[in-house]
């Protein structure tokens, strides 16, 4: 794989429906579907990544369309811009009654900074790209003028709606000078609320505690059109069993990027597939994130032994989902690898701030500023970063599987006073630190190191001298730093740049 352009980071908020009266519940399965269809048709675009169909959030934990009428629309693009560094938000406004037939409707919000040159802030733009008109005949809005920084545009009546979908997202790539992609498949508005209808019926059973394999058949077996949305979707209701649909996605569309990545990983699970098997999606799909968290380690090490592979392909899947946690914090892993810790530190505390109750990323900031020689600010980081680790665990929020993740914590509060010069403290902490592990042979096997620190840190007199020195120096007491390197020995740099 060649060099990769820079990626068009957008997004798709859930579409805004107009639908009959009595077909109310059917939105939410719409909106589903529509943005399955979105996400498989731009997959392999060249340039524009989109934010992961499984990682986006479509309702409000009341059920309610986040869509552009959502009373937190602005606290949802302010996430998507500053986290998630979407460089636009775009969302359909759809027309799905049939007593009142409109056009679909593409919009674009983009940044305040990205308006165009020129234009006061806060002034009004004249930027719509029709393919027909509005029902009205006017180029939209008031008066045919939109707020800076959102763009418009109308997809012809007449069209069916994929057909309207693909016509918008054709201006949409044009106005972008991105290049273009091929059709949409061939459905309707009739379509779409048949497969929402059946969705719908689905979803009621599973709500109920029925597996996905004792669901009637009827509701699971996809329709002539959109087979593979339909899926998509079931997997998504389904949850336990989503990964059981991903074959019969593949009997329809073998080349389906999404099924063909989640077949890998489970394939990965069992020992069937061999690791290398991904870097073909990766080339097909350069812009789909989630295939290149999978290349990292010695089964690609030959590959680009000079760049590593690792760190090439989990700094794409960061740059392409900057809002994913386990992204940010891959690439963090592999940075410290490779002895990039100042950038490594970075995208661990990326990784915090997209998910700030993501414990180990909390630990490595403090690990990495430790290792760059910053005890200043790691000692200060410690305070919030391992206190909150700690917190959580007092409250019964840390999962299972983090079990190690306080002790760590406690732990690393410890070794930061020492860093600082201050000793007694940090056998204090640490002793207590120990004192709540659990009494297993596999936990204390886990632990024998510190075990074996705190006890040189309780008989070594020439690390008494030094931590003297520190503090001194931290405290800015010159004096005191000399006088205590001079009893003691300079043992590394960090010494001699105290001297």
């Amino acid at each position: 794989m060649g060099p990769l352009p820079y990626p068009h980071r957008a997004t798709f908020l859930a579409a805004t429906l107009t639908v009959a009266p009595d077909q109310d519940a059917l939105a939410p399965y719409v909106a589903r579907l529509v943005s399955a269809i979105l996400f498989d048709h731009l997959a392999r675009h060249p340039v524009v990544t989109l934010g992961d169909h499984d990682d986006e959030r479509l309702t409000d934990d009341a059920g309610r369309l986040l869509d552009a009428g959502h009373p937190q629309l602005e606290e949802s693009l302010d996430w998507l811009f500053r986290v998630s560094r979407r460089h636009e938000v775009l969302w359909f406004e759809l027309g799905l009654d049939p007593a009142r037939p409109q056009p679909a409707v593409l919009r674009s919000r983009r940044p305040p900074a990205a308006g165009p040159p020129g234009v006061p802030p806060g002034d009004r733009i004249e930027r719509s790209e029709t393919g027909g008109g509005d029902p009205d005949g006017s180029a939209g809005g008031a008066g045919g003028r939109v707020p800076r920084g959102i763009d418009r545009w109308v997809a012809s009546s007449e069209l069916e709606l994929s057909q309207q979908l693909g016509q918008c997202l054709a201006l949409w790539l044009a106005a972008r000078r991105l290049p273009p992609v091929g059709p949409l498949p061939a459905f309707s508005a009739g379509d779409l609320r048949e497969v929402a209808d059946r969705l719908a019926m689905a979803d009621e059973l599973i709500g109920q505690g029925r597996e996905l394999g004792i669901v009637p058949r009827a509701l699971t077996q996809p329709l002539a059109r959109l087979p593979v949305p339909f899926l998509r979707v079931l997997a998504e209701l389904s949850r336990d069993d989503a990964r059981t649909i991903d074959p019969a996605i593949l009997r329809i569309d073998p080349s389906h990027p999404v099924a063909r990545r989640n077949s890998y990983v489970t394939g990965l699970a069992t020992g069937e597939v061999d690791r290398r098997a991904i870097l073909a999606l990766t080339e097909e799909a350069p812009m789909y994130a989630r295939p290149h968290l999978s290349i990292w380690g010695e089964p690609f090490a030959a590959d680009r032994p000079l760049e590593n592979m690792g760190v090439r392909h989990q700094g794409i899947a960061a740059s392409l989902m900057p809002a994913n946690p386990y992204a940010c914090h891959n690439y963090s892993l592999q940075l410290a690898e490779v002895g990039r810790r100042e950038e490594s530190y970075r995208w661990a505390d990326r990784a915090t701030a997209a998910a700030p109750q993501f414990g180990a990323a909390h630990l490595d900031c403090v690990r990495r500023l430790r290792q760059v020689g910053r005890l200043g600010q790691a000692f200060a980081e410690a305070q919030y970063r391992c206190r909150e680790i700690l917190d959580r665990t007092a409250a019964g929020k840390l999962s299972g599987n983090d079990w190690q993740a306080p002790h760590h914590a406690a732990l690393l509060i410890a070794l930061v006073h020492l860093d600082v010069g201050r000793l007694a403290e940090a056998i204090e902490l640490a002793d207590e630190a120990m004192a709540q592990l659990p009494n297993d042979p596999q936990t204390k096997e886990a632990f024998a190191w510190a075990i074996k620190r705190i006890s040189h840190w309780k008989s070594d007199a020439g690390l008494l001298a030094r931590a003297y020195a520190w503090e001194g120096y931290y405290r800015g007491d010159p004096g005191r730093a000399i006088e205590g390197l001079v009893r003691g020995r300079m043992t590394d740099d960090e010494d001699c740049t105290i001297m």
